[in-house]
């Protein structure tokens, strides 16, 4: 039976059903949708974050690095 049929005999359908199809359509659905986009938006921000710390963690890796080979020319 395809949801078109099913939309035509909504009388023969009980007062459960209808409930439960109404929960899942206005507070199932939206809610997921709502979550979803926010675990979306949460992920792309912990991935710029992370991006941020690591170029300053190879940064001050870059750093000390370069003041050793600097000490290390001037004893050389």
């Amino acid at each position: 039976m395809n949801w078109l049929s099913r939309i035509k005999q909504g009388k023969r359908r009980s007062i459960a059903s209808r409930h439960l199809e109404s929960f899942l359509l206005f507070i199932t659905l939206p809610v997921l949708l709502i979550l979803t986009l926010f675990a979306l938006f949460f992920r792309y921000q912990i991935v710029g974050i992370t991006k941020n710390q690591r170029e300053i963690t190879l940064r001050q890796y870059a750093s000390g690095i370069n003041v050793e080979l600097q000490g290390m020319s001037i004893i050389a």
